[in-house]
């Protein structure tokens, strides 16, 4: 099994297309990677439209990212069950349960475990908090 005919840029002496030779892929330039880069046709410069929105996005009040609304119902050991998959694994781990924990119903649940999710949660909303005030 040799190189193809119209690839064979191997040995170009013995034109057997045996296994030593070496197999070059061809370039494809027509790709737009290998075209030059280009100037764009029209100048970018200043519209008056882009200048009047860019103005109403200034003066628009903006609240500052800890007081901007954070769905806090998420996680809750009142609806532990309710809380979506991911969050439950999460907070497993945080508390250093096992995964059956996610499994379990809210009265399934041991008051030990509620106690290490708890405080698990409680943890992970200080680290939030701590984020979101950067």
């Amino acid at each position: 099994m040799g190189a193809r005919p119209d690839t064979d840029l191997g040995d170009r002496d013995s034109g057997d297309h045996d296994a030593t030779e070496v197999i070059s892929r061809p370039v494809d330039i027509r790709h737009m990677s290998h075209a030059p880069a280009n100037l764009p046709a029209a100048p970018t410069g200043k519209t008056p439209i882009g200048e009047k929105y860019l103005e109403s996005l200034r003066q628009r009040p903006t609240a500052p990212v800890a007081a901007r609304s954070v769905r806090r119902d998420l996680v809750s050991l009142t609806c532990w069950k309710d809380t979506p998959q991911l969050y439950r694994k999460m907070i497993a781990r945080v508390a250093g349960l096992s995964g059956d924990v996610v499994e379990k119903r809210d009265r399934d649940l041991t008051e030990t475990e509620k106690a290490m999710l708890r405080s698990a949660i409680a943890d992970m909303r200080q680290c939030f908090q701590g984020l979101v005030s950067l």
